[in-house]
């Protein structure tokens, strides 16, 4: 028998003979205590266990957070970057239409040398346009991995018009020492004229460069617009045929409204005893054929003879040129 404490270990005596434990007053069972140390260490190890786990999910949401924030900035900037590129691109194909428009406005025979191809530059972007015969232009612009195309196409259809013409002789003797010759029109709306095209051929090589003036008023009134010069040796001949003035900076005339478009040469008809030569035979209607006449103009000759700036000219009855005019 034991008195005064607890033993804490269980076994056999010696001489084999049982040993009894009997509870001390005012103490517990070691087995007890044992049990509740264990409980509670379990308890204090399941704690950890889960402060632990929490942990460790907090650090993966974290990063998940993370990399959700890093690929939505990733990608704001390539989006941007893309922008920016096709930005570059667009700005690039549209300076190579301005280009295929200046130099179908500065070259008289654009439409004999087609398809065209004009190369460049804007800024570090580049450009490649193609001009075809029926003056439709095709830009597209680079800049890294983004191209942008834009097309731009002239207005293939005139606005006014008078084409019943036949008659292919010398009617005013053009160019020479006996003035210039004009075509009166009349528009039905607003119009900005980028080019007319008029009907005839030259009656030999010598034949003086021509250019077209159109005038508002009369034969003689102000200038709105000088076409680009057109040199003898682009003139039709032996053929009648179709022949352009462009205007590179195009004429904007109003809606119902009277106009003149004059030919004049270089050196200039209108000088007395001057040095222009050759004929340049405008095609027109003949007043003996069946033919209508054009009912909001008329054919002139012989405008500013002999030097005299004011001379309007003589009207040519019945008679009216061929041409188109185009936006």
């Amino acid at each position: 028998m034991l008195h005064g404490g607890v033993s804490c270990r269980s076994g056999r005596a010696e001489d084999s003979s049982r040993v009894e434990f009997k509870k001390v007053p005012g103490s517990r069972s070691c087995f007890e205590a044992t049990r509740n140390d264990e409980r509670r260490g379990g308890k204090m190890k399941s704690n950890s266990g889960l402060t632990l786990i929490g942990i460790i999910v907090a650090i993966v949401v974290m990063g998940l957070l993370g990399a959700g924030v890093m690929m939505l900035v990733s990608t704001g900037s390539r989006e941007s970057i893309q922008t920016l590129n096709w930005g570059q691109a667009f700005f690039a194909a549209e300076s190579g239409v301005s280009a295929a428009r200046a130099y179908m406005g500065t070259t008289v025979r654009w439409f004999t040398n087609t398809p065209h191809t004009i190369t460049g530059m804007m800024d570090k972007a580049a450009f490649s346009v193609v001009i075809t015969s029926n003056g439709q232009v095709t830009s597209v612009g680079r800049w890294a991995e983004a191209q942008w195309t834009s097309i731009w196409q002239g207005n293939i259809d005139p606005v006014l018009w008078y084409t019943n013409g036949l008659w292919e002789h010398n009617l005013v003797s053009f160019p020479g020492n006996n003035g210039d010759c004009a075509q009166s029109f009349k528009t039905k709306k607003k119009i900005t004229v980028t080019r007319i095209e008029i009907q005839g051929r030259k009656d030999s090589m010598n034949c003086s460069d021509i250019y077209m003036t159109i005038r508002e008023g009369s034969t003689v009134g102000p200038v709105l617009g000088t076409s680009e010069i057109v040199l003898s040796e682009y003139l039709p001949k032996p053929e009648n045929a179709w022949y352009p003035f462009t205007f590179g900076m195009p004429v904007v005339l109003a809606a119902n409204a009277t106009y003149y478009m004059r030919l004049e040469s270089v050196p200039a008809s209108t000088v007395k005893k001057g040095k222009a030569k050759g004929r340049f035979w405008w095609t027109c209607n003949d007043p003996k054929e069946s033919v209508p006449s054009y009912p909001d103009g008329d054919a002139w000759g012989y405008i500013g003879a002999d030097s005299d700036p004011s001379d309007t000219g003589k009207l040519q009855v019945n008679r009216d040129f061929n041409f188109r005019i185009y936006e």
